[in-house]
């Protein structure tokens, strides 16, 4: 078909060449001569050569300018955005397969359509005005609506346009925005979500910038400060502190700002009533892209203003108790003083007329059995036992005032060694034949030796003493691991005790026997608790009269413990 056109072409123009040749003027009477010719057909020959580079030439560029054309269509029709030709009532005129696909039709159904057919009721109003200011003006023209396409789903967009050269038509670019459109919602709901954080956030939170001018400040901050958001907004940050602490205050937003961080720095706030309230803060910079460039400063407290006046209310009370701690220790230094002072009375003036009385009553019994009847040598026993008897309830006491201020001196003991030594060091060889002692493979302890020794001591003294009236007395030394502490144990089969005396049992002259039936001062059980309770120890005991008891001790584990 192309090919019948170009030679129809080719032979108007022939004919045309022809008529015009034919109005020139003849020149038939003049003969060329051979060489002429020649040289005629020489040219002709040039001539004809060079139409031919030409007619390849235009070949070559006819090809060029299709395949030019090929993509044009297929970058006009492929393209990602809405390509489309409107007339000036907003008729489809022409529009590529992008457009096509956003209305949801196909193309030869569109055509002579009306594009404001797909552009929602709420939007079209922006359309009607975009279209006629853009037949109006010479200028680019833009807007955005919702088109609705199939099944009414919203599609958000962005349209540029601009008028053809006769004004008939326009071209219109049409970008899907959807996307951005979801982003821009979900920033928006979650710049509120933060701005609600930030502004209802239960501490204290404020932002300044590099020039020291506040751009934020929270619910939590209008209340400690005092002022509202709108009257510290843009302001200088020194509008919260007093003049005595202003330069120090500014000194930290400075060092802050210069990319120092607070971890815990304690400032001082001056409210707008001129109130102090102490802010316990920590800070953040907010920087710039390259992570370099300080932008602003963000910074957290808590009101620790109540803290502040307990910790001065504590350090008041500290000082007091001090004062009355040091007036109570002179107190107990000048009761000690007079306890030393009475031990000494005890020691030399008390024991003085008993060491007479027991003089006496022993020269009477040796010297004067004659002349003194039965009755009378009685009396005389009774008055230098009752001597003795005092002697040692002195010596027990002085022991037991001792006992606080005894040097503890702590060091490994043979706990085993130690019981087993005391047993035959205080029983005679008599009685040990018929009592059964045991010792378990008892554990060493820490300790002071020589207070130790008096705790264990006392405590098979007295199951040797209250196991006597048994045919076959049975003393067994035990222990048991607790956590931290190792218990001791002196069991033995004697007469025992009422359990609700117990409480009793380790108290100064408190006897649950009588003295006829077993002799005592009522002072042993309180020195070992005494002792016990200085090694950071317990002491406690169990019985049933007839039926024996078991009296337990316990000390630390570790020699580190705090020692009394």
């Amino acid at each position: 078909m192309k090919n019948a056109s170009k030679k129809s072409k080719a032979t108007r123009l022939r004919q045309k060449a022809e008529e015009l040749l034919q109005k020139k003027p003849s020149k038939s009477g003049l003969q060329p001569s051979e060489t002429e010719v020649l040289k005629l057909i020489h040219e002709f020959e040039i001539h004809q050569i060079e139409l031919e580079m030409q007619n390849e030439e235009l070949m070559v560029a006819k090809e060029q300018t299709e395949v030019a054309a090929e993509k044009y269509a297929e970058l006009y029709d492929f393209a990602p955005s809405g390509y489309f030709t409107l007339s000036r009532e907003g008729k489809i005129i022409e529009l590529n397969l992008c457009g096509s696909q956003m209305l949801g039709k196909e193309r030869s159904q569109l055509i002579n359509s009306r594009f404001g057919f797909f552009v929602s009721d709420d939007t079209k109003p922006i359309f009607n005005l975009f279209l006629k200011k853009l037949f109006k003006s010479k200028t680019r023209e833009s807007c955005e609506v919702t088109l609705l396409t199939n099944g009414n789903l919203t599609e958000y967009v962005h349209v540029t346009g601009i008028v053809t050269e006769n004004r008939e038509q326009c071209h219109v670019i049409v970008i899907d925005i959807t996307e951005l459109k979801y982003a821009e919602e979900e920033l928006r709901e979650t710049n509120e979500y933060l701005t609600n954080l930030f502004n209802h956030a239960n501490a204290p939170i404020i932002v300044w910038d590099t020039s020291m001018f506040i751009t934020q400040f929270n619910h939590a901050f209008e209340h400690l400060s005092g002022y509202c958001t709108e009257e510290v907004i843009g302001k200088k940050i020194d509008i919260l502190f007093s003049k005595e602490t202003i330069e120090s205050s500014l000194d930290l937003i400075e060092r802050a700002i210069s990319g120092e961080r607070w971890e815990t720095i304690e400032i001082e706030i001056q409210r707008k009533d001129g109130e102090t309230r102490f802010l316990l803060c920590n800070t953040a910079n907010i920087l710039e892209k390259d992570n370099k460039t300080v932008v602003a400063t963000i910074a957290q407290g808590n009101d620790i203003t109540e803290r502040k006046h307990g910790e001065e209310e504590i350090q008041r009370l500290i000082a007091g108790l001090e004062q009355r701690v040091a007036e109570r220790t002179a107190q107990l230094q000048a009761v000690n003083k007079e306890l030393e002072t009475f031990s000494y009375s005890v020691s030399h003036d008390l024991k003085a007329p008993l060491r007479a009385i027991d003089g006496f009553a022993g020269i009477l019994i040796e010297e004067y059995k004659n002349k003194i009847d039965a009755e009378g040598q009685r009396i005389c026993d009774v008055i230098k036992s009752s001597a003795v008897q005092m002697n040692r309830l002195i010596e027990d006491l002085l022991a037991f005032s001792h006992l606080n201020r005894t040097e503890l001196h702590m060091s490994t003991i043979d706990m085993k060694t130690m019981a087993n030594s005391i047993y035959y060091e205080y029983s005679l060889p008599e009685k040990r034949e018929n009592i059964s002692f045991t010792v378990r493979d008892i554990p060493g302890a820490f300790g002071d030796s020589s207070l130790i020794k008096q705790v264990w001591s006392n405590l098979i003294l007295n199951a040797i003493k209250f196991s006597s009236k048994k045919d076959h007395p049975e003393i067994i030394i035990d222990y048991e691991a607790g956590k931290n502490e190792i218990i001791y144990s002196v069991s033995d089969n004697g007469s025992g005790f009422d359990m609700q005396y117990a409480d009793k049992l380790f108290c100064v002259f408190q006897r649950l026997h009588d003295s006829t039936d077993f002799e005592g001062t009522g002072i042993g059980l309180a020195i070992v608790n005494r002792i016990i309770s200085r090694h950071g120890g317990r002491v406690w005991a169990a019985g049933e009269p007839d039926k024996g008891a078991i009296f337990y001790f316990s000390l630390p584990k570790h020699k580190k413990r705090k020692i009394k």
